[in-house]
């Protein structure tokens, strides 16, 4: 008995200072360093864990979110039209029309519909996280997955 006692609080001390210090570069970013970044999508994960690149992909500036406070972006999705989303109130809950709509990507003339699930998964935002390169917003119908292009 004093000896199984004695593994699980080597075990526990053992845990405490090799396995859980995180690195400079693992450690998560404040909130506040999210004013003047900007962020890429690098794709959308289902329900499966599958990780799904959005059309048109040789679009630099599609997908991104470009954060002018600590809490509020201008979401781009793949026509030159953009909106705002703010961090502070998420309603995932919000209601929307389910008309699907079909975006221009003006360097090849066509239309592509990703940019709809794009957006209906930002909007509906449920929470998020964010570390040092990465991004994660959880949303009632996907996880968005950004990396950071630029601090």
């Amino acid at each position: 008995m004093k000896e199984s006692i004695r593994l699980c609080l080597l075990f526990s001390v053992v845990l405490l200072f090799c396995g859980c210090e995180k690195t400079k570069e693992e450690k998560d970013i404040k909130l506040e360093t999210l004013r003047g970044t900007k962020w890429k999508l690098e794709g959308i994960v289902d329900e499966t864990g599958a990780l799904k690149v959005l059309e048109p992909k040789d679009c630099e500036e599609c997908f991104t979110l470009t954060f002018f406070t600590d809490y509020m972006a201008t979401v781009r999705s793949i026509d030159h039209n953009t909106f705002t989303f703010g961090l502070q109130n998420l309603n995932p809950d919000i209601g929307m029309n389910y008309d699907l709509w079909l975006e221009l990507y003006d360097k090849d003339g066509k239309y592509y519909i990703n940019g709809d699930d794009f957006r209906r998964s930002i909007i509906t935002t449920k929470s998020y996280a964010a570390t040092h390169n990465e991004l994660t917003l959880y949303s009632k119908y996907y996880t968005l997955l950004f990396k950071l292009q630029q601090p």
